[in-house]
């Protein structure tokens, strides 16, 4: 499933390319911000998010139960496939400056830490060997981080394009992963980096709507 989406992905960047109209950049509002945040972080139960005990967020949490080898690719991949979201719009935010990169990279450092807890709850090994933008344990990660930093390049549209895509992949995978999963904790976990990835995708999209473009 998630090779098929890399590849689906990639032939979407394959499409032509629209040279970007001077234009200022309108980032993710703050208000937009903070409900992603909210959504990635808690759903404002007064429970931990994470194992659900009463209390807010605990400082650790061990976790019952065994996982399936499924359960353990999917939380080890979709940690790299967030830093991969991270790294990329933090690059381009060096590139443009335009604020949606620098905000919405903020918001994935959250799902990171997300995905992370859960991975050291179920003590997994962390995938995430090198905080350096760029650097991937696994060689697709790698890869195609390069490809989408040199689409986003091309031009501020492009670079526009680039971050609704990684945000349909990142929602597909998150929501696949879901259904592969009967661990309440890792669904709730899901859900809600599904629903901050949601409205980071509108963030994109609707900065292409104001340079007269639909997409995707």
């Amino acid at each position: 499933m998630k090779t098929k989406f890399l590849f689906a992905a990639m032939a979407l960047f394959g499409l032509a390319i629209l040279n970007a109209s001077c234009s200022k950049d309108l980032g993710i509002s703050d208000d937009e911000l903070a409900l992603a945040e909210k959504s990635a972080q808690s759903e404002a139960t007064g429970t931990c998010p994470y194992c659900g005990v009463p209390g807010g967020t605990c400082t650790t949490c061990t976790f019952d139960g065994t996982l399936t080898d499924a359960e353990k690719a999917d939380l080890l991949w979709m940690r790299e496939e967030e830093k991969l979201a991270r790294d990329v719009y933090t690059t381009l935010y060096e590139k443009y400056k335009a604020l949606v990169f620098k905000n919405i990279s903020k918001s994935e450092q959250a799902h990171m830490n997300s995905l992370l807890y859960l991975i050291n709850g179920y003590k997994l090994v962390d995938p995430v060997k090198s905080d350096e933008v760029g650097k991937f344990t696994d060689p697709a990660f790698t890869g195609l981080f390069a490809d989408l930093v040199a689409k986003g390049s091309v031009s501020l549209t492009e670079a526009y394009k680039v971050g609704a895509d990684i945000e349909i992949l990142d929602i597909k995978d998150l929501k696949g992963a879901t259904g592969e999963t009967d661990k309440a904790n890792i669904q709730r976990v899901y859900t809600n980096l599904s629903k901050a990835s949601e409205a980071h995708l509108k963030a994109f999209t609707f900065n292409l709507t104001r340079l007269g473009i639909t997409y995707p």
